[in-house]
């Protein structure tokens, strides 16, 4: 504070200018409002496998080769459900809705439905390859005879029609997306839900990439404005509660809304897409920067009860509280920066915003709540210290002393459940989810599983398979060893099929033998091989182009699953390698391809970034507490708060068998990012009182009875902030609530127990400035 004689510091001057000038603040902040509330409408929103990957990762690029080499594996299916699809109504309006998916359909390669599915046959020595048929059958002989052929054909059962004959399927493949794949793929999933709109007589389940993307991107939306909702609700019941004064409830509410409106709309002017993650985002910037305004006004109304008249106790609290603001928000934006440390875009994305987000926080409560404050009315006294002394600081100074009076038994019960959260953090695996990720009863999960239950399954994996010389792959030692590898691969208990080059000469070879069983393999000659595979391409047959490459040298083969996790999916991955290397020709090259072998490089990502952002946010976080604390010793015991409930959180995951995903990737750099504004609060003040008093018993006594009330409100914001997304529609966010409110539970266990006992039984080297014993006893 400064004296009369000595001329007003900058925040003094900062101060009086803001409160001086706030309708100029009001008319300002109204403008920045207006101008950037109009980006939100340029938000967009993406969610895919390859949207979480730098546009030149390596994993990212394979996938653009294999799209290059046999299309893109990127398609949309359309359910049918009838009690009898076998039904001559039925097929003709099945076949009108894939004549308008042919039609209406961008970036369209081919719509194939049981009518058009390729078949074989033979008269003779001559093949005929074409559609399972062109009119569609009108009387039961014939529709009983269709019935009878489809579901007898292993390329058509469990493909265009269950085995039931309950479901059938229209399949769109689409053309690799000729620019921007994200925005491109945005646009199927739209056009093929107003085509089939078209047909409301039909029954229709959609799922495919497309239809997926689409769905993350609505959730993506509603979860944002819904969690935007429940934290303004909560915080303002919160703040009314503890402020006792609607104004002031207000203010922060106000502050942190515009923050929210203002990152996003950044983000649409800088043209950042919105992932899942997104959803996160309100959240995570009230929760995290409330506090920043409540201190701003908390410190005014303690100005009110020592008789600051209003406005200059507006003065007076900003002067007070600009440089803890400040130094908080630089540890919480080192912290969030630390996910541009990460491997993943949106996770880069969604720390840069989240940074901003506080960033804005943090200035508005030291510009637009102050001008609020100063503006009308003054705010109602807050209670006097003696009613601040009541049961909450009797059972905190408890606590404390609890704490004090037996320091080494509190630390090592600590310890104890620490090493029990490290043996339960060992079950910790990296997961992501796909249709998982929606909760049960969602229509597309619905749809996903009536195509793993009816049909042979929702996902595919693609692999791919090079020779060591073009036209390598026509040669017949190459495809029995394929055909051998396929065999084998369709023991997994996963797996629900295969199909490759193999199966085209085997059925070429069954269809010229009188399409008997026994003739599904391939010939004894080279010679056959060649001359099979020569009549399926001059008969009309459409597959080689996606089965092989135009030089020869690579074949792909597709394996059929129902959908699985990553985990299941890295599992059969090395199940395919273990087989492949048993099976193929040494010099014969295997990788994994497709968008689902993003799912499983996504996995290993998710594993770097955890590893990469919690080293680099706990470096940020030590640096900036050595600078604030000048302590050493001061600063690893405050970092124990900040690595502790990591721990805690990752045993609990352990313990309930919850998997690393994506949100919870974010989990430490977030916890430790938040958790150390109380430790610096809290060890700011310790250190003044200990400087003040000389004495660390009463230094710790002081220290919670001026900040032990902001202590469990901050924790209790934070608490019900983040377990609120245990009601997401999401399981991943509903996790990430579930996991990340306990964390800061612990936090706030760790402060009230284990400091006081490392403090006690580490005592910090600081000077004490030797003050009147009745000085210290008023403390």
């Amino acid at each position: 504070m400064n004296s009369p004689s000595s001329p007003p510091g900058w925040r003094s001057r900062w101060a009086q200018r803001i409160v001086s000038g706030r309708y100029a603040v009001f008319a300002i902040v109204a403008l920045l409002t207006v101008i950037l509330g109009m980006q939100l409408s340029h938000l967009r929103f993406e969610e895919s496998e390859s949207s979480y990957f730098a546009p030149d990762d390596a994993r990212l690029l394979a996938v653009k080769r294999f799209e290059r080499t046999f299309g893109n594996d990127d398609s949309v299916v359309v359910l049918v459900e009838n009690k009898n699809v076998f039904d001559s109504a039925l097929l003709g309006r099945v076949k009108a809705l894939a004549v308008a998916l042919e039609k209406g359909t961008p970036y369209m390669r081919e719509v194939t439905w049981l009518g058009s599915a390729e078949v074989m046959s033979a008269e003779g020595e001559t093949l005929h390859v074409g559609p399972l048929f062109k009119d569609i059958p009108s009387t039961p002989e014939d529709l009983a005879k269709l019935r009878t052929r489809a579901l007898g054909d292993e390329a058509l059962a469990g493909r265009f029609v269950s085995n039931d004959g309950t479901l059938t399927a229209i399949v769109v493949e689409l053309k690799a997306y000729p620019g921007d794949r994200e925005l491109q793929r945005k646009e199927v999933g739209p056009a093929v839900g107003k085509i089939v709109a078209q047909f409301p007589d039909l029954k229709v389940h959609l799922i495919g990439g497309p239809v997926l993307g689409e769905a993350f991107d609505k959730l993506v939306g509603e979860e944002i404005g819904r969690f935007g909702l429940i934290g303004l609700v909560l915080f303002g019941v919160m703040l009314l509660v503890l402020l006792r004064s609607v104004k002031a409830a207000l203010i922060p509410l106000v502050v942190m809304t515009l923050s929210v409106v203002w990152t996003f709309a950044l983000a649409a002017v800088f043209d950042w897409p919105m992932t899942g993650l997104a959803a996160m985002l309100p959240t995570l910037l009230v929760s995290i920067g409330i506090c920043d305004s409540v201190h701003v006004i908390a410190d005014y109304q303690q100005e009110l009860e020592g008789g600051t008249p209003h406005p200059n106790a507006v003065v007076r609290s900003l002067e007070r509280v600009a440089v803890p603001i400040m130094l908080t928000t630089l540890t919480n934006v080192a912290a969030f920066l630390a996910f541009g440390g990460a491997p993943l875009k949106p996770i880069n994305q969604l720390g840069v915003l989240a940074a901003v987000g506080i960033v804005l926080a943090a200035g508005l409560s030291l510009v637009l709540a102050p001008a609020m404050l100063a503006t009308g009315r003054p705010l109602r006294k807050a209670r006097t210290v003696q009613q601040r002394e009541g049961r909450l600081e009797r059972v905190l100074q408890r606590i404390v002393g609890f704490a004090m009076a037996r320091p080494l038994a509190v630390a090592l019960a600590f310890l104890a459940v620490a090493v029990l959260a490290v043996s339960a953090a060992h079950s910790v695996e990296p997961q992501t989810k796909t249709v998982e990720s929606f909760p049960r009863g969602a229509p597309l999960r619905l749809s996903y599983e009536l195509m793993d239950e009816r049909m042979k399954g929702a996902m595919a994996v693609e692999i791919v398979l090079t020779a060591p010389k073009p036209e390598g792959v026509r040669d017949l030692d190459f495809l029995r060893r394929m055909a051998a590898l396929q065999a084998r691969v369709e023991t997994h208990p996963l797996v629900t099929e295969t199909r490759s080059l193999a199966d085209v000469v085997a059925r070429t070879n069954q269809a010229l033998h009188g399409d008997a069983p026994a003739w599904h393999k391939l010939p004894d000659s080279a010679a056959q091989a060649a001359e099979y595979l020569f009549l399926y391409e001059t008969s009309g047959g459409r597959s080689l182009e996606r089965l092989m490459s135009f030089d020869g040298s690579q074949a792909r083969m597709t394996v059929r699953t129902r959908s699985i996790d990553s985990r299941d999916l890295r599992n059969l991955e090395a199940f395919i390698d273990r087989e492949a290397a048993a099976t193929l020709a040494p010099d014969t090259r295997v990788e994994a391809a497709g968008t689902f072998a993003l799912v499983v490089a996504l996995c290993d990502l998710i594993v770097q970034g955890e590893m990469l952002s919690f080293g680099l946010a706990l470096a940020a976080v030590a640096v900036l507490l050595l600078a604030i604390l000048r302590s050493v010793r001061l600063s690893l015991i405050a970092l124990v708060p900040n690595v502790l409930p990591v721990v805690f959180a990752f045993g609990l995951m352990g313990l309930l068998g919850i998997p690393l995903h994506l949100p919870l990737m974010m989990l430490a750099p977030v916890v430790i990012g938040v958790a150390v504004d109380d430790n610096v609060h809290f060890f700011a003040h310790f250190n003044r009182h200990l400087r003040e008093l000389g004495d660390q018993a009463a230094a710790l006594r002081a220290t919670v009875r001026h900040i032990g009330r902001a202590l469990l409100f901050n924790s209790s914001v934070l608490f019900i902030g983040f377990g609120a997304f245990v009601f997401s529609q999401s399981t991943d966010l509903a996790e990430f609530g579930l996991v990340s409110a306990f964390a800061f539970f612990c936090a706030l266990v760790c402060d009230l127990l284990l400091v006081p006992a490392l403090l006690t039984l580490f005592p910090p080297r600081v000077p004490v400035e030797q003050v009147p014993s009745n000085v210290q006893a008023q403390s």
